[in-house]
């Protein structure tokens, strides 16, 4: 556990993590080791569906992977307009909503999480918002998670036992395949080494 803390590639980029820029045009939320690797992915790709989206926050896990009971691992966020820019900017907009946002999101980044979704239900229902509620659902639907969850339990208590990893923290609307002579990126071989803790 120490290790990985210590070697977390995502520290500097969680520093960053404050202000209202949900959804960015002037600055790019990469880890700094990724950054070339991935400018030149998108560079090469014809195909915009599977250019990553930088202007959005990594999102390499959720929730405490280093506390979580169950661990689901997943290829890397999905990019839907509506939510990842749109709900962004709205959120933007509000500045208590999307500083609380980043804070949890910086939080998620270091370890200090304290589950799936923050304890604060305002923070935790624009978070699920912002992830097209795929997780927690809404009123008019259920989400993955949130169909597991018995009646009685504390909805706080049992989102804590979660933690969904990423293959790629990085947004795209399509998978579009590996790194051009890279077979991963400098942060992928990090999270293979959580993924074994």
């Amino acid at each position: 556990e120490e290790w990985l803390k210590n070697n977390n590639p995502w520290c500097q980029l969680a520093l960053s993590y404050h202000g209202y820029d949900l959804y960015s045009t002037t600055r790019t939320f990469v880890a700094e080791e990724d950054r070339e690797l991935l400018e030149q992915y998108n560079k090469n790709k014809k195909n915009e569906n599977h250019h990553y989206h930088l202007e959005i926050p990594a999102e390499p896990w959720q929730g405490n992977p280093l506390k979580a009971k169950i661990i689901i691992l997943s290829l890397n966020p999905g990019w839907q307009e509506k939510y990842n820019k749109d709900i962004a900017i709205e959120f933007g907009n509000n500045g208590r909503i999307a500083e609380a946002i980043f804070k949890e999101k910086q939080r998620t980044l270091l370890f200090e999480a304290e589950g799936f979704f923050p304890d604060h239900q305002e923070t935790a229902e624009a978070i699920s918002r912002l992830g097209e509620n795929y997780w927690k659902g809404d009123d008019n639907t259920k989400g993955r998670l949130s169909v597991l969850k018995p009646d009685a339990m504390n909805e706080f208590e049992f989102y804590k036992k979660f933690s969904v990893v990423q293959y790629c923290a990085y947004t795209s609307k399509e998978y579009g395949g590996g790194f051009h002579k890279e077979k991963y990126l400098p942060t992928q071989k990090y999270t293979k080494e959580l993924i074994r803790y």
